[in-house]
């Protein structure tokens, strides 16, 4: 973006103007719904008040405007509160959960999915047959099951489970939406719950991002750089 204006300004400008920190550097020269015109000095910046992705299908609600929220929301989204993976604090979310998914079982998936992106682009959602969430590290295909409640089924889970067993060895997991269902898997192979699941999946990449500082060691850098000069 191209224009300076907070966080605040950006999602309340059409109720509140702006505040006063904003307010030195812009002037207001037209606001209608779902855009807003600003000029700064010599410059005049125009966006859109509606400016999210409908297919990403995963949105913390504080991160967008109203009319982006309502935007959302006419287009299937549902409002939902969830804890993040690190977070003891509940947030709300704009959700948009896959066919005949709950809404704690997308929330989980795309939550993992997006602390898996700090470490790596290589990550595959799946809905059926294969495992929820399958990324690479270290060259190796690691899955995840995402399991969200008591076990209704116990030869599709064991047959799951072999299929798994067959296919990743033991990069694979589950991870469950809440710590008390987590004795219900963990006979059947590794389970860990929201909160233990970060630092079991850092230690994929621990060598990596070690390998990674050691490659930059100041001696490195400025021998790199003298080699351009």
């Amino acid at each position: 973006m191209n224009y300076q204006i907070c966080k605040v300004c950006y999602k309340k400008i059409h109720h509140y103007g702006l505040c006063d920190r904003c307010s030195e550097e812009y002037e207001i020269l037209d606001s209608k719904p779902k855009t807003v015109v600003l000029r700064n000095r010599d410059y005049v910046h125009k966006f859109d008040q509606i400016n999210v992705d409908e297919q990403k299908g995963f949105f913390e609600l504080d991160e967008l405007n109203m009319y982006e929220i309502k935007y959302l929301i006419d287009r299937g989204y549902l409002i939902s509160a969830h804890r993040d993976l690190k977070s003891k604090r509940q947030s709300t979310y704009l959700l948009y959960p896959r066919y005949n998914e709950s809404a704690d079982h997308f929330f989980l998936v795309k939550a993992i999915e997006k602390y898996i992106r700090h470490f790596t682009k290589e990550i595959y959602l799946y809905q059926t047959l294969k495992p929820d969430i399958i990324f690479i590290a270290k060259n190796k295909k690691i899955a995840i099951e995402v399991e969200t409640g008591k076990i209704n089924n116990t030869k599709i889970l064991e047959n799951k489970v072999k299929i798994n067993n067959d296919e990743y060895k033991n990069n694979w997991f589950f991870v469950v939406t809440n710590k008390y269902y987590k004795n219900r898997y963990k006979i059947y192979k590794k389970t860990y719950n929201r909160f233990e699941i970060p630092k079991f999946i850092s230690k994929y990449f621990k060598n990596n991002e070690r390998r990674l500082k050691q490659s930059f060691t100041p001696k490195k850098v400025a021998k790199i750089t003298s080699d351009f000069q």
